[in-house]
């Protein structure tokens, strides 16, 4: 099988390239566009198989051009699964060269669990380029429960670099 043929099947979410002695050499080639691997792209199409596929495992800290590993791509699609996963929970808090971590990208869809969870707590208030927490990306999505949660009141009066809280974000929506 070639390079190309491996990030075609990637990008489709065929997992199967797992299972594919041919593809070995080139689960952690990256692309020229933007330096993911092919794990990045099943991340992308929201495969959490990854997250066990002892093919798949060495590669989930890739970082792409733009700093992103594949659970950041996982959160992007709102997988919670990385909450809890052994593999994924150490790569939480890394930041992409926007100073966005998967937290912040789970926040960014919506997905409220972050609130709770023992292992995003910490990063609740990690600021961002933009000096936005997950609290600020809750707020943006309209998630009022935020306004009484006790993980987030704390961190409703954080401005972000336009000097914007969460708090304010709610009160226009």
């Amino acid at each position: 099988m070639t390079k190309e043929e491996v990030f075609k099947r990637a990008k489709a979410g065929d997992t199967g390239i797992l299972d594919d002695e041919t593809t070995v050499p080139y689960l952690d080639a990256q692309n020229e566009e933007d330096g993911k691997t092919p794990i990045h792209l099943l991340a992308l199409a929201g495969k959490t198989e990854i997250l066990d596929h002892p093919k798949a495992v060495p590669f989930l800290g890739t970082q792409n051009k733009y700093d992103e590993t594949p659970i950041h791509y996982l959160a992007r699609e709102g997988k919670t699964e990385i909450l809890d996963h052994p593999n994924a929970t150490p790569l939480l808090g890394v930041q992409n060269n926007y100073g966005s971590t998967p937290v912040h990208y789970l926040a960014w869809v919506g997905r409220v669990e972050i609130l709770d969870h023992p292992n995003t707590i910490p990063l609740l208030g990690a600021q961002n380029e933009d000096g936005e927490t997950p609290i600020h990306l809750l707020a943006w999505e309209g998630r009022a429960e935020i306004l009484s949660h006790p993980n987030a009141v704390g961190l409703l009066n954080i401005p972000n670099k336009h000097g914007t809280t969460p708090l304010q974000i709610l009160n226009k929506r």
